[in-house]
């Protein structure tokens, strides 16, 4: 019998094993060549677990920690075909932090990534563990509420919206409060992912053009 692990520099992803009834069978030669078969196996295997890391990675945000873009489009698309095959409700809210260009000519790019984590914290500290938040531009987060009427979710929003404004940040000793504005969208009937997300950011635009610090339901 031969044994051989299966391994990389990092980790041992098990053994290949080689068995005869006959003793002797194997020779130096052929332990050898079995030796140069497991070797690419186990580089293979490697690059298959960073590979899996990588894409972890690729499903967060860098500078904020929510769901990337990307990721979010995916699980909305999901979700709502779910919401339409088994009769439930599903909520949208597109969230815009208010005046971004003063809060970055007064702290620059950093400060306002500062307040961008702040913001995304209490985002994600006030939604269920099946709920998901991602990052959609620059200076936007979108929520997405499973089994959410759209009145629960504009309840919800009003309630981050008080949150977020009543919060204080601290920046170069310097401190401040900053508003947000919020688009909620529900899905009714045969509503697909891109109208939900479409109606949410249609009523985002319709509170920024209000003056901003406030909630708009579709």
């Amino acid at each position: 019998i031969v044994v051989l692990p299966v391994n990389s520099l990092n980790r041992c992803y098990g053994a290949l094993v080689v068995e005869c009834k006959d003793v002797k069978t194997y020779s130096d030669s052929d332990v050898k060549l079995i030796q140069k078969v497991v070797e690419p196996a186990s580089w293979g295997l490697e690059i298959l677990s960073l590979n899996e890391v990588t894409n972890n990675l690729v499903m967060l945000d860098e500078a904020t920690g929510v769901a990337t873009q990307r990721y979010f489009l995916g699980r909305v698309q999901e979700e709502v075909q779910r919401a339409n095959d088994f009769t439930t409700e599903i909520s949208i809210v597109m969230i815009s932090i208010d005046n971004v260009s003063e809060y970055i000519s007064r702290y620059g790019k950093e400060g306002f990534e500062f307040v961008l984590q702040n913001v995304s914290r209490m985002i994600k500290s006030s939604i269920r563990p099946y709920d998901l938040v991602g990052r959609f531009d620059h200076n936007r987060f979108a929520v997405m509420l499973v089994n959410t009427t759209t009145n629960e979710a504009s309840l919800w929003a009003e309630k981050l919206r008080k949150n977020v404004a009543s919060n204080v940040i601290n920046i170069d000793q310097k401190s401040f409060s900053v508003t947000i504005s919020v688009g909620v969208s529900g899905a009714t009937g045969e509503t697909n992912d891109l109208e939900l997300l479409e109606n949410a950011d249609r009523v985002l635009r319709k509170a920024i053009e209000a003056g901003g610090n406030i909630v708009r339901v579709f």
